[in-house]
């Protein structure tokens, strides 16, 4: 992908600027650790906070694609009333995220105790390095938590075998139940364990999904 978006830029005359931008550090610099612990070490001293600015100048490329909106009627889809889905609720989240609660309430579901901005790192919606500014300082739970997020980059950049194969022999070749009924009463929230069955049943209410 890299190398086809690097040709179109050479066609049409784009400079071409490569960066890591998803990570705080290059997994390749990180070494030979197994364990989290020694990764969080080691990751926490190569962290890099640097961020760049905005550029002097926007140039789009005109797409002629429909638009969510567009997308949506043409399929019955529901537009989520939040609004979570767009750029401005990611940037006032950001700002308003109430990081010195996280450690105390990241793991009662109903707490607003997270940052609810995961996906948003993951498609470059929001920089991970001003997450990271933002929350260094004042909770190094969080800071740990956007660690482990990075430690399963380096595993898959150390072990890329783990793309099709578990990385812990142990692990391999299990044998699953595939039960219908089981699969069934998972998709309804009703496996009998509070948790699993609380959050299938706020994704069917809140967002109207089909789960399977």
């Amino acid at each position: 992908m890299v190398q086809e978006v690097k040709e179109i830029c050479r066609r049409n005359g784009v400079k071409f600027v490569e960066t890591v931008d998803n990570v705080l550090v290059d997994p390749s610099l990180v070494g030979s650790h197994v364990n989290f612990t020694t990764f969080y070490r080691r990751w926490r001293k190569l962290v890099d906070t640097q961020t760049i600015g905005e550029p002097s100048s926007k140039v789009f490329i005109d797409i002629d694609e429909p638009s969510l909106e567009e997308l949506c009627e043409k399929h019955g889809w529901k537009i989520p009333e939040d609004r979570m889905w767009r750029v401005d609720w990611c940037n006032r989240r950001l700002q308003s995220f109430d990081f010195r609660r996280y450690a105390a309430a990241k793991d009662y579901p109903h707490l607003d105790g997270t940052s609810k901005l995961s996906p948003y790192i993951s498609l470059g919606v929001v920089s991970v390095r001003d997450l990271f500014n933002k929350a260094v300082g004042v909770s190094e739970e969080f800071v740990r938590q956007l660690a482990w997020r990075e430690f399963y980059y380096y595993l898959k950049h150390k072990h890329p075998q783990m793309r099709s194969l578990e990385l812990k022999p142990h692990m391999r070749n299990v044998a699953w139940e595939n039960s219908q009924h089981l699969i069934n009463a998972f998709k309804e929230g009703k496996t009998g364990y509070p948790i699993v069955d609380a959050g299938i049943r706020q994704l069917k209410a809140k967002n109207g999904c089909i789960i399977g």
